[in-house]
């Protein structure tokens, strides 16, 4: 039995797979990276608008600052009422490797909330029910 060019047969057969392979990882990299983008993005604004909660136009200027930051979104929420300040972003990240990943449309979904406590401070958390 001649066994010449069975492992270059096998390598010919597996290249494909290592291919779709290396595109799944760096599409789920690249979602890591915008999801972490639009996390300190929204944490940013939401410490903003935490220190400007005063201010009658503080809404505006979160959502001004979350538009400036992250682009063009799905969804933004603000709510700011007694002290507290809720936000919450959601988008559609489309994966570069569609041809791929059929439906490769990620939806991202981040929210925080902070609150003055009674000695003025600033508490922010991030709601992980999302």
């Amino acid at each position: 039995m001649n066994k010449k060019g069975q492992v270059l047969l096998v390598f010919i057969l597996l290249i494909p797979v290592f291919l779709i392979l290396l595109a799944l990882v760096v599409d789920v990299g690249l979602l890591y990276k915008e999801k972490k983008h639009l996390d300190s993005s929204l944490k940013a604004a939401t410490k903003y608008g935490l220190k400007h909660i005063t201010d009658v136009s503080a809404k505006e200027k979160v959502e001004t600052l979350i538009l400036e930051n992250v682009g063009d979104t799905s969804e933004i929420n603000v709510v700011i009422e007694d002290k507290t300040i809720t936000t919450s972003i959601k988008e559609n990240y489309n994966g570069i490797f569609k041809m791929l990943f059929k439906d490769s449309i990620y939806e991202i979904e981040i929210s925080y909330y902070g609150y003055m406590d009674d000695n003025n401070k600033e508490v922010l958390t991030k709601n992980r029910g999302i």
